[in-house]
């Protein structure tokens, strides 16, 4: 990661992030009263990232497990090539990717403080709006049908809450038709009945739930919405 956050070309800079710019943007002041939430682009604030050694590690092991749940022989073959190109730092690779990471949507029901659709990281970095929708599931089934041969795992989730797309218990059925494990990361803030019923009986494998709420304070910033 980068120390400091680059600035878009020709934008004002507010008062309060130029402590995190680059000395070459340091010069770049925005007009008294343009704060951060204005009509200029945000610029995001660095927030470090904490990984817990013991989580990754419990994620690892049920990546594994589910790997070997739907290993083939081309599985295992492509996976090999895969990591002998990695090792060799070849440029064009002869294999396929053996996981896949997709987001079903980026709308999120919740505001937490570190999230990148918050911060409006993601956003800088590509020098556009942010827009919101869903990825059609035809679009998902091709991506599936194309790889399904070589995937281990598909990754549903991203910045946004898995479980507001419409299709999204489609998109797991259809992996595991395709011998591929699903996972997801998800806030778990889904008030609808029957909604408990309907993630156990989609088959999914592995559900990691993200918890920033414990508290009543806490609840009641991110839930901003």
């Amino acid at each position: 990661m980068e120390r400091y956050p680059r600035a878009p070309e020709g934008v004002p800079v507010p008062e309060e992030d130029l402590n995190l710019l680059s000395p070459a943007d340091a010069g770049r002041r925005a007009p008294a009263g343009q704060g951060r939430w204005g009509n200029r682009v945000q610029i995001r604030r660095p927030y470090p990232v904490k990984l817990s050694v013991q989580e990754d590690a419990r994620k690892l092991k049920a990546l594994i497990r589910i790997s070997l749940r739907h290993a083939t022989p081309r599985k295992l073959f492509n996976l090999a090539v895969a990591e002998a190109m990695m090792l060799r730092r070849a440029r064009r690779l002869p294999c396929m990717p053996y996981f896949l990471k997709i987001e079903p949507t980026n709308i999120c029901n919740l505001r937490c403080p570190l999230c990148p659709q918050v911060t409006g990281y993601c956003q800088v970095k590509a020098g556009v709006k942010p827009s919101y929708g869903a990825l059609p599931f035809e679009r998902y089934a091709e991506l599936i049908d194309e790889m399904h041969r070589y995937l281990f795992c598909v990754l549903l989730y991203g910045q946004g809450e898995p479980f507001l797309s419409g299709d999204i218990f489609r998109m797991i059925r259809l992996a595991q038709e395709r011998n591929i494990g699903t996972m997801i990361s998800t806030n778990l803030n889904i008030d609808r009945t029957g909604f408990a019923g309907e993630v156990v009986d989609s088959g999914l494998e592995y559900l990691e739930v993200s918890d920033r709420k414990s508290t009543r304070l806490n609840s009641s910033h991110v839930s901003q919405s």
